[in-house]
């Protein structure tokens, strides 16, 4: 296995007209957990409104913000 699928994700709910600010759903020990919830999230919402997205814990955005980094 690769070291890219074996590390932290989380889930990103991003709403299409800007109401509302990203969620981060998670984390998710590897990005197949992640991608088989996401499919299930996506279930949930109004997929013409939202858009679900997996994104590693490793992402410049999280590492800025310190979102998922362990303490």
């Amino acid at each position: 296995m690769t070291t890219g699928n074996d590390n932290t994700h989380w889930i990103e709910v991003v709403d299409g007209e800007g109401v509302y600010p990203v969620k981060r759903l998670g984390p998710y020990a590897t990005a197949r957990l992640a991608d088989r919830a996401s499919r299930g999230v996506l279930r949930l919402l109004n997929a013409r409104r939202y858009t679900v997205a997996v994104v590693p814990q490793q992402a410049p955005e999280d590492r800025k913000q310190g979102i998922g980094v362990a303490a």
